[in-house]
């Protein structure tokens, strides 16, 4: 499955992010399987975070990507109704902390262009990442038109 994966990533032009790291529950060391049909989901989240990351000129993280429900349920605050369920949500991260500042408004600057386009995008800060969803909201286009 990862390296269907990796080619359905690479194939939408994603430069910065792999299969394994957008699948990987980080507290089971385990990579998930998203079933198929959810892998268009998660595109235009990777695209504003491969935009981003692209932007900052150094390298980012992504904390958190799929979640199955089991999955989801061990986790600390999460949302029985996430998004990362969904394969809509990335949790991302600079690896070199002092960058944070800079990546959020980054952040802000292409989620705020996202939804110039009529993109559902959303983001929020958590201080030591950055959530991003993109096309949860039930008749808004789900970026799959997205591009910068």
């Amino acid at each position: 499955m990862i390296d269907e994966l990796q080619a359905f990533i690479d194939d939408h032009g994603i430069n910065h992010f792999g299969a394994d790291e957008i699948v990987r529950a980080r507290r089971w060391n385990k990579l998930l399987s998203p079933d198929r049909d959810l892998w268009d989901n998660v595109i235009p989240a990777l695209t504003i975070a491969d935009c981003a990351r692209e932007a900052l000129g150094a390298p980012v993280r992504c904390a958190s990507g799929y979640r199955d429900s089991r999955y989801n349920g061990v986790l600390p605050g999460a949302s029985p109704t996430s998004e990362h369920l969904f394969f809509r949500a990335l949790d991302l991260q600079p690896v070199d902390p002092t960058l944070m500042d800079r990546f959020r408004e980054i952040m802000i600057a292409l989620v705020e262009y996202a939804r110039s386009q009529g993109v559902d995008a959303r983001m929020i800060h958590y201080g030591t990442f950055v959530h991003v969803d993109v096309g949860a909201a039930e008749g808004k286009p789900r970026g799959s038109r997205l591009s910068f």
